[in-house]
Formats: C-alpha cells, structure tokens, sequence
C-alpha cells in the first residue's frame, strides 16, 4: 500500500493527495467504479465498462499503483490463470483539506465539466426527435426576476409533462426561491426522499439527473436577476 487511505469500519478515509485528482474526476472515477463492492476480473470490467481489455489493464496497473485496488488471489480457469481484484474499501472518504494546488470550489467545478455538454447533447436529440417551435419563454415572477423556461412551443411549459413527450427536466438555476431554514431543511430532505424512491430501480432506460440545493452568499456578487427552470 502506498499509503492510500487509512481503513476504518465503513470508510477509507483518503490520505495522499496524489490519489485525489482520481476520486473528484467523474471521467478518471469511472475505472475504479467496477471494482468497488465486489471481486471482478478484469475482463468482466472492461464488459461493464465498455473499453479494451487493454485500456483498463493499464488503468487497473495505476489503480493498484495508487493503492486503490488490489490483487485479491488468482484463479485457474479453463488452464489460464486469471487474477481477481477488489478495490481496498467499499467506501471512500476524500477530505477536501487534500485538495491544495486549487480551491475546492474550482475542483468540483472541474469535476461537473465532463456532465454538462453530455446533458445538452441529450437535449438537442430529444429536440430533433420531437420537432418543434422549440425556444426560451421570459417572464416577471411576483418576487420580481425574470424566469426563463425552455419550452416545445409559445405557452406550452405543461406540454413536457405529457406522455408523449421523454421524460426531461430541463432545470438549471432557481435563484428566487426565498425559504426560511425550517423550510429549506424540509425541502432538502424532500429531495433526497424523492431520489431514494427511484435510484434503486433497475428500468431499461439510463437517464442523467442533478439536484443542487445551497443558500445564497450574503454578498454574491454580480448576480442576474433570472431564474432558470
């Protein structure tokens, strides 16, 4: 071990800063995402994965490397030797306190870039596979922003909600949502219910989704006065 994480009873709580540019990069996380919580082969890996089995023999070399995953034993199977790997822990704590060359805010922001075009290049295909006056609709709220919304048509925001239309939520920034604490702790916790009620699930279809919820700085700075939805 190359001094990895320090295990705990749950946990395995990160300690070298080397390993950390791995767990917050959504595109770096995703070769040890098939070894955590479970012995795999390689092989079966690189199915789960969709890559050349040697593109990720050389990332599982980096992994075990970093001190991330291991060789559990090796197994003779139709006369080859075949080895069996597990990442070290189930779970993996990385203390923000590790990230020094960047600002925590610039490293998550770095962490989101590979999810957004992904996003917007679903939405074209659902806008080219359901044609349409498509646009931004622009109005005042009563608290006084201007809420833009994307919607099929002129006055047609319900219409993405019909059954004949996929199953988007086009979000983005809702910055008029005035909430006192109590509130704003339910809605939190709304939240996270919602998606538990789903996330389990096992459909024919992958979706994206995001849920963000944070309170406004005091002094944010420039803001515009719109809310995206």
């Amino acid at each position: 071990m190359q001094g990895g994480g320090v295990p705990g009873d749950e946990v395995w709580r990160v300690t070298d800063p080397a390993v950390v540019p791995r767990l917050v990069d959504g595109w770096e996380l995703r070769y040890l995402a098939p070894f955590m919580g479970r012995e795999v082969t390689l092989s079966e890996a690189a199915r789960e994965l969709g890559v050349s089995l040697p593109r990720l023999h050389y990332q599982a070399r980096k992994l075990c490397a970093e001190g991330l995953v291991r060789v559990l034993r090796v197994e003779r199977r139709r006369r080859h030797a075949v080895k069996i790997y597990r990442a070290v822990a189930d779970v993996f704590f990385v203390p923000f306190a590790l990230i020094s060359s960047e600002s925590v805010a610039v490293a998550m922001a770095r962490a989101d870039l590979p999810w957004r075009p992904l996003f917007l290049r679903s939405l074209e295909q659902v806008w080219r596979e359901h044609p349409g006056e498509w646009g931004m609709q622009l109005e005042r709220t009563d608290l006084g922003a201007v809420r833009a919304t994307i919607v099929p048509a002129p006055g047609q925001q319900g219409r993405l909600t019909s059954p004949e239309m996929p199953a988007v939520a086009l979000g983005g920034w809702v910055t008029d949502l005035m909430l006192d604490f109590e509130d704003a702790k339910a809605l939190q916790r709304d939240l996270a219910a919602l998606l538990a009620r789903y996330e389990g699930r096992r459909g024919s279809g992958r979706y994206l989704m995001q849920l963000r919820l944070a309170p406004l700085l005091a002094d944010p700075g420039e803001v515009p006065n719109v809310t995206l939805r």
